[in-house]
């Protein structure tokens, strides 16, 4: 009966154990999650003021037939995927 008693507070204390890396580990990816949509949002707003510049750029410049940056990207998007 004591052999058992000792078995079950070893597996509860595994257990215990067990869940609190759970905890730690899922706390620590949301963490890193939260900084790699923060990096996202700020590198798409650069993207985003950088075209701006280009486009503001293009237009003080004109040139008959040439080739655009915002026409070659334009089939690209860097917008989130749904």
């Amino acid at each position: 009966m004591q052999q058992l008693q000792h078995e079950i507070t070893r597996m509860r204390a595994q257990q215990d154990s067990l869940k609190k890396k759970i905890k730690e580990t899922t706390e620590k990816f949301e963490d890193e999650h939260d900084i790699h949509l923060k990096n996202m949002a700020a590198l798409k707003k650069e993207s985003e003021n950088q075209m701006k510049h280009v486009r503001e750029l293009e237009v003080q410049v004109p040139y008959k037939g040439r080739v655009t940056v915002s026409a070659c990207l334009l089939p690209y998007s860097f917008s989130r995927p749904p």
